[in-house]
């Protein structure tokens, strides 16, 4: 019984990813957006990432942004993005993890 459980929660999680992806395709196709842009043939030049941005305001100009000011912007992301994933992770181990017990506090360590 518990296998029959276990595979509707997974099989209800990958009814959603199909859905989701269905729902994005059509769409794609009425114009709201792109799921897919062309793709150069050639590796880019090795080099570090850019610190900075650029983008169009909507007066038109061209606006700079440095790396501390996408930093602020981004604000408490900061934070919540690392706790966000960790709590993934361990909902997979979880998930996943056959009768075994996880203890969390391990996983926790690993983290740090």
């Amino acid at each position: 019984m518990t296998k029959v459980f276990w595979f509707l929660s997974i099989a209800r999680n990958a009814m959603v990813v199909v859905l989701c992806a269905t729902a994005a395709f059509f769409a794609a196709g009425n114009g709201l957006f792109r799921l897919v842009e062309s793709v150069d043939k050639e590796l880019p030049s090795v080099s570090l990432p850019p610190f900075g941005s650029s983008h169009q305001s909507e007066d038109g100009e061209t606006v700079r942004e440095s790396f501390l000011q996408m930093l602020g912007n981004v604000g408490g992301l900061l934070v919540v993005l690392p706790v966000v994933s960790i709590l993934q992770h361990m909902a997979i181990v979880k998930a996943f993890g056959k009768k075994k017990k996880s203890e969390i506090r391990c996983h926790l360590h690993n983290f740090s």
